[in-house]
């Protein structure tokens, strides 16, 4: 199954979405109204470790995609809400870097996709078993 997650920048106008920041520090002068959040994730950020270092040039881009994909594979519990949520449509992973797509946000857009098909695969054919799985028996509403 394909599923639309969409990486952007806060900056860019608003458009229909499940919109979840993904960056740890809250940006400066924007207001949780202006950004219309339905999820802020700090803690799926990359470490500060990790981030200083590509920050200081220590690392390259696939260097810091590797180090901070093994870091996301420890915190798949807070992939949860995301699956759930590009199982009913549109997610956009938001950040406030200049270049979204030379930042954190593809790591997460492919750590996503594999639990999503991973939990694809074992729902195929059977009764659904998780979160995610039960939520397309239940109203958007609840």
């Amino acid at each position: 199954m394909k599923y639309p997650i969409h990486l952007r920048r806060i900056y860019q106008p608003i458009e229909p979405a499940f919109r979840v920041l993904t960056d740890r520090l809250w940006s400066r002068g924007k207001k949780a109204e202006e950004l219309a959040l339905d999820l802020w994730l700090p803690e799926i950020a990359p470490s500060h470790n990790l981030r200083r270092s590509f920050h200081r040039g220590e690392m390259d881009f696939l260097a810091f995609s590797n180090a901070y994909s093994n870091e996301l594979k420890t915190l798949e519990a807070l992939f949860l809400p995301l699956m759930c949520a590009a199982r009913q449509g549109r997610v956009d992973l938001l950040t406030a870097a200049q270049r979204p797509e030379m930042s954190h946000l593809p790591t997460i857009q492919r750590q996503l996709l594999v639990l999503l098909e991973r939990d694809d695969q074992l729902a195929e054919g059977n009764e659904p078993s998780s979160p995610p799985c039960y939520l397309a028996q239940f109203s958007k509403d609840f």
